[in-house]
């Protein structure tokens, strides 16, 4: 292929209107704060949560990814995500969830894609 002949073929797999395939909620263990929880030996209440840590519960991250086609080419967009969370904190991973699912919709409508799907019909899953 020519070099001119491979810059047209750029150029319009660019000028393509990206297509969403699929778009997922992810929580996935907080590697960095399960490693190390100390920070949570503030109180009396704190040693007892620190003593069920990873018995009964661990440190979670949400974010929300999609995957796009762009030309023939798949990229995955994703949330900016927020680690940290208590994964027995239910009410609170959900409104963060929420939230991550918002912040892709912008930015896949800034893509020129737009997503008429509820976040409750997202599946979550762990990567």
């Amino acid at each position: 292929m020519s070099t001119s002949t491979a810059a047209v073929t750029r150029t319009a797999q660019m000028a393509a209107r990206p297509t969403l395939r699929s778009i997922r909620m992810i929580m996935d263990p907080d590697e960095l704060q399960n490693a190390s929880p100390r920070s949570l030996l503030k109180t009396r209440a704190s040693a007892r949560r620190l003593a069920s840590f990873h018995r009964t519960w661990i440190f979670v991250g949400v974010v929300a990814e999609a995957e796009i086609l762009l030309g023939d080419r798949v990229q995955h967009i994703s949330s900016s995500g927020l680690w940290g969370i208590e994964s027995f904190a239910h009410a609170h991973l959900r409104r963060e969830g929420e939230a991550q699912f918002a912040e892709l919709i912008d930015i896949l409508d800034a893509l020129g894609i737009t997503v008429d799907l509820p976040f409750t019909a997202v599946p979550w899953s762990g990567r």
